[in-house]
């Protein structure tokens, strides 16, 4: 786990969490930091897992298409990542795989229905028209989750010396 914080950092953040954390996969690189920190807190403090991988389906489509070949992709990608969680003994809860116009809003109705404390999403490093941008779904996860969330930014390609 070279390069993330040590877990005891995050100690009175998480004693207060007694049910579960809720990991949200965006299909970004950052998904590995992410989930790498997801065992190691979910381990430490005796968290289950539930495991969300979220795809926004175009406004080309009806909301309810069948696109085979992106669900299979998306529940290939959630079994991946839910065998990490379990070779490293953690408990997974639930997994899932939800196909919706807004990934963020699809993350916060899932966090409410599963009753989880806290939401962890990755923040991949992006910049727009040369200014750092966060994104619509990490935006849309902060402002509507009614538990706590935890971001985890991907490191700026560029560093400062």
């Amino acid at each position: 786990m070279k390069g993330l914080l040590d877990i005891l950092i995050f100690g009175r953040f998480f004693k207060s969490a007694k049910k579960s954390l809720l990991v949200a996969l965006l299909d970004e690189i950052i998904d590995y930091e992410v989930v790498n920190l997801a065992v190691a807190i979910a381990k430490n403090n005796k968290l289950g897992i539930v495991l969300v991988h979220t795809m926004e389906i175009s406004r080309d489509y009806p909301i309810d298409a069948d696109l085979p070949n992106e669900r299979k992709n998306g529940w290939k990608y959630i079994r991946y990542f839910e065998a990490l969680f379990k070779s490293n003994r953690c408990k997974v809860e639930y997994s899932g795989l939800i196909m919706a116009r807004d990934a963020g809003v699809a993350v916060t109705k899932e966090a409410l229905v599963r009753d989880v404390e806290i939401i962890m999403v990755g923040l991949p490093y992006k910049h727009r028209q040369g200014t750092y941008a966060l994104g619509t779904t990490v935006s849309s996860i902060l402002k509507n989750a009614y538990c706590e969330v935890l971001v985890v930014r991907q490191s700026s390609p560029n560093k400062i010396s």
